[in-house]
C-alpha cells in the first residue's frame, strides 16, 4: 500500500506548466469538475431545496399546530424515500421547524451539569456517527443522525454558557462567516498547492499549511465580495416583494 506521501507525489496532478494549460484549456467543457472539486455536488442540492422549501415555509406559516409540523416532517421523509432528488429534504425541514421553536428552548433554564454533559456527548456521537457507528448502505440515516446532533448542539449553545460564550468569540464568529466559502474552495486549492509544492519539499506538511493560509484568504475575500453582498441583495429583494404583496 502506498503511503500518503507517495500517493500525493505520484498520483496527484503533476506540477502545472505552460504546455499543460495550452493543451487542456480547449477540453475544459468536457472536464469532470467533481474530480477537481468534489464538494460542488452540494450546490445542486441547495438549488433544488431553494425551489421546494418556499412551499414548506408557507405550510408552516398557514398551519402552525404541532400536528401540522409533524405531518410536514413526515411528508419530507416520504418524499426523500420516493425520489433521490429530495434525499436531503428532511434535513432542511428539521431546520425550518427548529427556527420556529428555538425561543421556546431558550426559556428552559433548569438543566443540571450532568444532563448538559450527556447531551454534549450525544450530540458529538450523532454528528460523528459515520466514524463510530456502522450503518451499511444507509447514508440517508447517517445524515439524519448528523442533523439531530446539530440540533442538540444548538440547544446546548442556548443552555450552556461555555458553549454560548465560545460561539460568540470573534474568532469563532469569523470562521463561521467564511466556513461555506472555505468548504467550497479548500479542495481545489489543496490539490493545486500540493501538486506544485510536493515535488519541491517532498513533504505534505508545508504544502498543507500554505494551502490552509491561501484558503483562509480566498474564503475571506469571497465572503466580502460575494456572500455578504448576496445576502444584502436577498434582504432587499425580499423586502421589496413583501411590500408589493402588502
Amino acid at each position: 500500500m502506498h503511503s500518503l506521501s507517495e500517493w500525493a507525489g505520484g498520483l496527484w496532478i503533476r506540477p502545472i506548466n505552460k504546455d499543460d494549460i495550452i493543451r487542456h484549456i480547449f477540453l475544459i467543457i468536457k472536464t469532470d469538475y467533481h474530480v477537481i472539486n468534489p464538494v460542488v455536488w452540494t450546490l445542486a442540492i441547495e438549488m433544488k431545496m431553494s425551489l421546494v422549501l418556499p412551499v414548506f415555509i408557507l405550510w408552516l406559516k398557514k398551519w402552525r399546530s404541532g400536528q401540522s409540523q409533524i405531518l410536514l416532517l413526515l411528508t419530507s421523509f416520504l418524499l426523500s424515500i420516493l425520489t433521490a432528488k429530495f434525499e436531503f429534504l428532511p434535513l432542511f425541514v428539521i431546520g425550518l421547524i427548529l427556527s420556529k421553536h428555538w425561543r421556546f428552548f431558550e426559556a428552559i433554564k433548569d438543566i443540571n451539569y450532568f444532563k448538559l454533559c450527556a447531551l454534549f456527548l450525544l450530540s458529538i456521537l450523532f454528528i460523528g456517527n459515520r466514524c463510530v457507528l456502522n450503518f451499511n448502505n444507509t447514508p440517508q440515516f447517517q445524515s439524519l443522525l448528523s442533523a439531530f446532533g446539530a440540533v442538540l448542539l444548538i440547544f446546548l449553545a442556548i443552555w450552556w454558557a461555555p458553549i454560548n460564550k465560545l460561539l460568540k468569540n470573534p474568532g469563532v464568529d469569523f470562521l463561521g462567516k467564511i466556513s461555506f466559502s472555505f468548504y467550497l474552495y479548500h479542495f481545489p486549492l489543496l490539490l493545486v498547492t500540493v501538486s506544485i509544492l510536493y515535488p519541491i519539499y517532498k513533504s505534505l506538511i508545508i504544502p498543507v499549511i500554505i494551502s490552509l493560509l491561501i484558503t483562509f484568504l480566498v474564503s475571506f475575500i469571497s465572503y466580502l465580495l460575494i456572500e455578504s453582498k448576496s445576502m444584502v441583495l436577498y434582504r432587499n429583494l425580499a423586502g421589496w416583494i413583501s411590500n408589493r404583496i402588502s
